[in-house]
């Protein structure tokens, strides 16, 4: 249920996703927070892509 709202908000937001978007929306602590996140890039509904010192999120 967690990860359906957490796609549900990425989908609507697909230019600011990323592991403090998804803490302040589903309210959540950080280590929740990234857990969420790395269950949602080994599933393949996000692509992490790093960017010299920058890490950004995109939906797949």
């Amino acid at each position: 249920m967690l990860i359906e709202k957490a796609l549900y908000i990425c989908r609507e937001n697909p230019n600011d996703i990323s592991i403090s978007f998804l803490q302040r929306r589903l309210i959540l602590g950080y280590s929740v927070a990234l857990k969420l996140m790395d269950g949602l890039i080994e599933n393949g509904w996000i692509i992490k892509d790093i960017d010299e010192s920058q890490i950004r999120y995109r939906l797949r």
